[in-house]
């Protein structure tokens, strides 16, 4: 049997860890859920109560107990285990996990978050006595006429009020402030500055203002992961351009600069005449299965972006669990090329819509495949064998008779 961890929620005052089983065995009894520090070598133990259906079930843990004094440590790596009985027979087994969640904040500062390690084993990580003068947001980005910024407007079940976000100028007392509002997700905040406010030439530093627990708090906004999939750049007008920047300790910082010159467009023309004809002579013909194993088969150069492929109903639909995933990564990581796989009568969906498409069993299509796409997001099974650098995710749902990769 297996067992995956793979989901992560925060309620008030508690964690709800949610959990996968595979190949269960009957009869399955006496289930237990085992926490081990991995440095203190301390434990917790927590029974599960009931199954969900589909061989799911749920416990609910309180972060406080995953945190204690001891010689001033401040971080708590838990590797998670479970155990039954069957048969008379006592099991234990680690608890995988392929995913990693955001940060959930305890308190200002501290945080729990689960994660994998380099064998893909779960881990739950509390981090105790984190400086108070940072926000970590979840994406920042640029968009045509603004600034967007997205992170969590709630801390240990509380919801934050009062929001609003700064913008303070690196080089004088000058700053702007600009209100927040609410996520296209529960628990989430959206902002925006519009980029005509932020003046020529100038460095500005983000920061956050809230009330939490009846106090007002300032703290800086920071993004711990990296800027790869956001969109870290823009034109305001034909004299500024507009970037983000992170700063030695995470901080965002917004850039602006003088728009390059004619001269220094133009310099820039042999390279991109050079690829435009490349991609005019790739030789056109029919898609085939055989042609799309060898292309799997083979190594090939990645995007320059992080490149991932919608697919629904066999391209027969722009719909579905993957439509709703692709518009959540078209909002928080707009840096990423999106592509959708369709049939030529949804060119005109796509195309009003501001869709990324190739047609498929074009040349054309198979683009994305040979430069090796990091993703494939689909509701339809394909029958060749996945390659080792792409990540499929199968939103397929009903009863499981169709043939996955091979």
């Amino acid at each position: 049997m297996r067992a995956i961890l793979s989901d992560l929620k925060q309620l008030k005052q508690k964690q709800e860890l949610e959990f996968e089983l595979i190949d269960v065995p009957n009869p399955l009894e006496q289930l237990t859920v085992h926490f081990f520090e991995k440095s203190s070598l301390a434990s917790i133990n927590v029974p599960v109560a009931n199954m969900d259906h589909d061989d799911q079930f749920h416990i609910r843990v309180n972060p406080a107990s995953f945190q204690f004094n001891r010689n001033g440590q401040s971080e708590f790596a838990w590797q998670i285990y479970l155990s039954f009985i069957n048969a008379d027979n006592q099991y234990m087994i680690q608890v995988e996990s392929e995913f990693l969640s955001d940060r959930h904040q305890l308190s200002l500062t501290s945080y729990v978050q689960a994660s994998a390690d380099s064998m893909g084993m779960a881990i739950l990580s509390v981090h105790t006595h984190q400086s108070d003068v940072a926000f970590t947001a979840t994406a920042v980005n640029v968009t045509e006429d603004s600034l967007q910024i997205n992170g969590h407007s709630i801390i240990d079940g509380h919801k934050l009020s009062d929001m609003k976000v700064l913008l303070k100028n690196t080089a004088s007392d000058s700053q702007m402030e600009y209100p927040v509002g609410k996520g296209s997700l529960k628990g989430l905040f959206t902002a925006e500055v519009p980029l005509k406010d932020i003046p020529a030439d100038s460095e500005q530093a983000i920061f956050i203002q809230y009330t939490y627990a009846d106090q007002p708090i300032e703290q800086r906004i920071v993004l711990a992961k990296s800027l790869a999939g956001q969109n870290t750049e823009g034109q305001v007008s034909k004299e500024q351009v507009i970037m983000i920047d992170k700063s030695f300790d995470n901080g965002l910082l917004i850039r602006s600069y003088p728009a390059p010159t004619f001269g220094e467009k133009v310099a820039t023309l042999p390279g991109k005449a050079s690829d435009g004809l490349q991609m005019g002579q790739e030789f056109m013909s029919k898609l085939n299965l055989f042609r799309l194993r060898r292309l799997f088969r083979r190594g090939h150069q990645p995007f320059a972006q992080t490149t991932i492929i919608f697919e629904s109903f066999g391209g027969r639909q722009v719909s579905d669990s993957p439509y709703a995933i692709y518009n959540l990564f078209k909002e928080l990581y707009p840096g990423f090329n999106l592509i959708w796989s369709i049939d030529r009568d949804q060119k005109k969906f796509c195309r009003d819509n501001g869709i990324q498409y190739v047609i498929r069993r074009t040349s054309k299509w198979f683009e994305p495949w040979k430069r090796r796409s990091s993703g494939l997001v689909t509701r339809d099974s394909h029958h060749v064998r996945k390659p080792n650098y792409l990540t499929y995710i199968q939103t397929w749902h009903g009863t499981p008779l169709k043939k996955n990769w091979a």
